[in-house]
């Protein structure tokens, strides 16, 4: 045993102590010994573990599809950047991936027969508009602006009424709701004491709902009045006004109303005048 523990407690070691001249004792003071036990064995494994690297990171992925049943060919790396101590290696990578098998032919169908359509009662023109209240696509009419729909104007006007229907213009049913978007010009005129407006009114010339309005100007003109959409209640989600129930046809009236305190005559003018009516749905 190159170690021996003697009967007073001392220890005795038996080997050879070796300098191994890594430095000089002389001048630096310091010596490096080796000591070698006698008949002693020593293992030192050949590699560490080091600490876990950095996972490899790809830079660029490209992915070539080939046909069904090729083989495809091996994947090739590239290089782009070795990494090193607390950085990841960086790669580029090229595969090939086989698209998926031909599937069977499906059978063609025609799409009024679905199950999710109802075709019911469908006209040329018509579309396929969703229903929430049964989950499917229901035929219909489109929703769409019709129009416009223009009126010659009634004689001219020449008196002292408070009112005069210059012109009318009747719509005929729709399939939904809808209200009118009037639109007009007209000239009037009469004595500088005169002040004539205009108004659109639905279904009744004097206590129609208004749907639009033309402002005057005080004076004997002739006067240029341009109509413009214009509603005399408000308009909601759940509002009427100026609504026209689908199924139902109207009349719309463009009026000249003389709004002046005075008994002087006024007139309307028919030239370059225009009345116009575009059916909006709701």
């Amino acid at each position: 045993m190159p170690i021996t523990t003697n009967p007073d407690g001392s220890i005795t070691w038996t080997g050879s102590v070796t300098f191994s001249g890594a430095t000089d004792p002389l001048s630096t003071g310091v010596a490096t010994l080796t000591l070698t036990p006698a008949g002693g064995v020593s293992n030192l494994p050949a590699l560490v573990n080091g600490e876990p690297g950095v996972p490899p990171r790809f830079r660029n992925v490209v992915v070539h599809q080939v046909p069904y049943g090729t083989t495809p060919p091996a994947p090739t790396w590239t290089l782009v950047s070795p990494g090193g101590a607390g950085t990841a290696s960086v790669y580029d990578l090229d595969i090939h991936l086989n698209s998926g098998q031909q599937g069977a032919a499906g059978t063609n169908a025609a799409v009024l027969t679905a199950g999710d359509v109802v075709s019911t009662g469908i006209q040329d023109g018509w579309e396929l508009i969703y229903s929430a209240a049964t989950a499917k696509l229901v035929a219909g009419p489109p929703r769409r602006v019709i129009g416009p729909f223009i009126s010659a104007f009634n004689a001219p006007y020449n008196g002292n009424a408070g009112s005069y229907v210059v012109s009318t213009i009747g719509i005929p049913a729709q399939p939904w709701a809808w209200r009118p978007r009037a639109s007009a010009h007209l000239y009037v005129g009469g004595t500088p004491n005169v002040h004539v407006d205009a108004v659109v009114r639905l279904g009744d010339p004097v206590a129609g709902d208004i749907v639009g309005y033309g402002l005057g100007v005080t004076g004997a003109g002739p006067v240029p009045v341009n109509v413009v959409p214009h509603f005399g209640g408000a308009i909601t989600g759940t509002s009427t006004y100026g609504q026209i129930a689908a199924g139902t046809a109207a009349t719309l009236y463009l009026v000249a109303v003389q709004t002046a305190s005075t008994t002087d005559n006024w007139n309307t003018v028919n030239t370059n005048g225009q009345f116009m009516i575009d059916v909006v749905p709701i």
